[in-house]
């Protein structure tokens, strides 16, 4: 990683201001290879003698003065810089003449300086400036780093970063003594959030060396046997703090693997650990190309991430998931937050368009943001285009009219044209199904159908390769032939229209029945219902096979399911939590580490799944809010065809770790660079 100095001087004296930008001088170097600070004194002469980059004196030393820190940004989010002050008050330093300036370490007379300027005015004549008794005069230098590449990807990991604090000349640091850790984040190489890693495995601190680059830079390198174990991410810390990270997954070419598999439980195929991706899928037995869903999942967490949130949110904020569990939204003093959780990196949506007036439930899947109303026009929709949300000018179609029905069920989706498809109940009278879709700006009811029964559920399916825009209508009580207490089901069926399926009558009596809340993703459609054992009973059913799967009660007296139906959280008497994969199988799989060891259980109240990552929700009031990443490395294949053969062959692109061979050795640089500049009086 290649980063930049530069800095600019401010002198503000009897309403003039004169600014001044110069280059950095070598000796700086001196003082980062060694992360010490440089900029605590000013320091005053009155030479004017051209500075070059191997200046280490003012050209005639008169004063040095201690300054402060005004500000301070070491986020590589946003801009990085060092802002610091001398305010002369008017019965200081008077009589004191300059014209050079230079930032320095110590008070002591004629010190090495980190930097100097000379200040000329607008014709390039040098400017002397005489402090006198009865006007004040301000001293600002900003010291500026710049990334200008990042090499092999190595990033400097985002928030009040110490090396950064360090690199800028200031004193925060500790020990001067960079160490890295073995990290299992799977985040790509961009500028990420990085909270304390969760491996134990620390490298030797004399592999980091710091050198002088033919005095064209400093460089801190670091090198490691990567023979200790298989590395997904390499962390330097300082003070055991995260302040640069690398993802080691992409430095070593994929293998090409081909294995056979027997098909589990609802026609899903373990694949393998670290799948970069699935090539092809076929019948063991003569070769069919068979057409299947990849999905990754998790046996175990990364590491915890730092602020997850921007805003002060706790359990009892009011909050939305995505069908695919992508985006979180929260309703706190009246205002909507949006969040997507983009490769393991919570961002925040620009959601200043979304109005919260009366909105009275949020439904989202993918990019799209679905407000019900309260008022007319009751539906709004909104996009996230560039991590910013956008309303859509929807318009009704001149036969439908405006979507004005009272709602006493919605729901929506996406189809593989990306058109949106609205779903809603009118329950006026026995109720009418409704089904509306958005193309090209335009929502159309395609289907409008009086049902025989009271539906008293709407459920759209986002994803689902079976059939495009898969959508339920479900009642639990319905009246049919004469026969009452009947369980029906309406369906979109794969022509896009609505139509029956007797097969799930009894989905619709199971999934209802007492049921808390009932949830629609990717191949299943589930409900949380309270037992006589004072847990919750899950029911569910997966599609295109339609099959029933319980998870079973072992003594939970509550549970918790990720959205998309892959994680399930149990708890126990006496605040044990486990954690489980849940991939159709038709047994939970424990995760092999038990995160819950390292927390105070006693303070969870709640748990959100928001894609790859786990929030939970304490009663602590220094940090109500926890996340930590899932290690989703394993591959899955899903949705493959109830009737193909249970011998599957699966051929695919897997990773390459290093580490993976007791001789690798690889080696990072974070090389720094200084700018020139010109000198400008005003």
């Amino acid at each position: 990683m290649n980063i930049k100095l530069h800095n600019k001087y401010e002198v503000y004296y009897k309403n003039k201001t004169y600014t001044a930008y110069n280059t950095m001088l070598k000796t700086v170097f001196d003082k980062i290879k060694e992360l010490e600070p440089y900029n605590n004194y000013f320091a005053f002469g009155t030479g004017s003698g051209a500075t070059t980059s191997s200046t280490t004196k003012l050209g005639s030393f008169v004063a040095s003065y201690a300054n402060e820190t005004e500000e301070i940004k070491a986020n590589p989010l946003y801009e990085m810089k060092v802002v610091k002050s001398k305010l002369f008050d008017e019965d200081e330093a008077n009589g004191l003449t300059f014209c050079e300036m230079g930032i320095c370490a110590s008070s002591e007379s004629d010190p090495t300086i980190y930097n100097r300027v000379v200040l000329t005015d607008e014709n390039n004549n040098v400017v002397s400036i005489t402090k006198e008794a009865g006007s004040d005069m301000l001293v600002r230098l900003t010291i500026y780093l710049e990334i200008t590449s990042s090499t092999g990807g190595a990033q400097f990991v985002a928030g009040n970063n110490p090396l950064i604090m360090q690199i800028l000349g200031e004193n925060v640091l500790t020990s001067k003594v960079l160490t890295f850790k073995k990290g299992t984040n799977l985040m790509p190489n961009e500028v990420v959030y990085r909270d304390n890693v969760k491996d134990s495995v620390v490298f030797p601190a004399d592999r980091i060396t710091y050198f002088l680059n033919n005095f064209d830079g400093v460089v801190i390198k670091y090198n490691c046997d990567y023979g200790l174990g298989e590395m997904l991410e390499s962390v330097v810390l300082a003070d055991n703090t995260p302040v640069i990270r690398f993802n080691a997954l992409t430095v070593k070419n994929v293998s090409n693997e081909t294995k056979n598999c027997t098909k589990e439980d609802n026609n899903c195929v373990k694949v393998d650990r670290l799948v970069q991706s699935v090539t092809e899928v076929s019948q063991t037995s003569d070769g069919t190309i068979l057409n299947a869903i990849e999905n990754t999942y998790a046996s175990s967490f990364g590491d915890y991430i730092s602020s997850p949130f921007s805003e002060p949110f706790n359990n009892q904020t009011t909050r939305f998931v995505s069908k695919d569990g992508s985006i979180i939204a929260f309703l706190n003093n009246s205002s909507f937050y949006f969040y997507k959780n983009d490769n393991l990196r919570i961002l925040p949506i620009d959601a200043t368009a979304f109005s919260a007036y009366q909105v009275s439930a949020v439904y989202m899947a993918g990019d799209y943001v679905l407000a019900q109303l309260s008022v007319s026009p009751y539906i709004e929709v909104y996009k996230i285009e560039n991590n910013v949300l956008k309303k859509m000018a929807i318009s009704t179609d001149s036969v439908n009219g405006n979507v004005n029905f009272a709602l006493s069920s919605l729901d929506f989706t996406v189809d593989k044209l990306n058109r949106l498809r609205i779903c809603g109940i009118d329950n006026s009278g026995f109720g009418k199904c409704y089904l509306g879709t958005v193309s090209n700006l335009t929502l159309s009811i395609t289907s409008a159908v009086a049902s025989t029964f009271a539906p008293e559920k709407v459920v759209a399916l986002y994803k689902n390769n079976f059939c495009d825009s898969l959508v339920l209508f479900i009642s639990a009580n319905a009246t049919i032939g004469g026969l009452s207490n009947l369980s029906y089901v309406q369906l979109v069926n794969e022509n896009g229209e609505l139509a029956t399926d007797a097969n799930l009558h009894a989905l619709a009596n199971n999934v209802l029945t007492n049921s808390t809340a009932v949830f629609g993703t990717n191949r299943v459609v589930y409900s949380i219902k309270e037992t006589t054992y004072g847990g919750s009973l899950l029911n569910s059913y997966y599609f295109p096979e339609k099959e029933r799967y319980n998870i079973p009660y072992d003594g939970e007296t509550a549970i918790w399911v990720s959205h998309d139906f892959n994680y399930v959280i149990k708890k126990y008497s006496g605040n044990v939590f486990k954690i489980f994969s849940n991939i159709g199988f038709n047994t939970l799989e424990e995760f092999e580490d038990n995160i819950f060891a390292t927390i105070d259980c006693s303070s969870i109240l709640d748990f959100e799944f928001l894609k790859d990552t786990l929030i939970i929700f304490t009663s602590s009031s220094l940090k109500p809010i926890i996340a930590i990443n899932l290690n989703e490395n394993l591959c899955v294949l899903e949705g493959l065809n109830s009737e193909s053969a249970s011998e599957i062959t699966v051929a695919y692109n897997k990773y390459n770790l290093l580490g993976s061979s007791l001789t690798e050795n690889v080696e990072a640089k974070l090389t720094l660079t200084i700018s020139g500049g010109s000198n400008n009086g005003v």
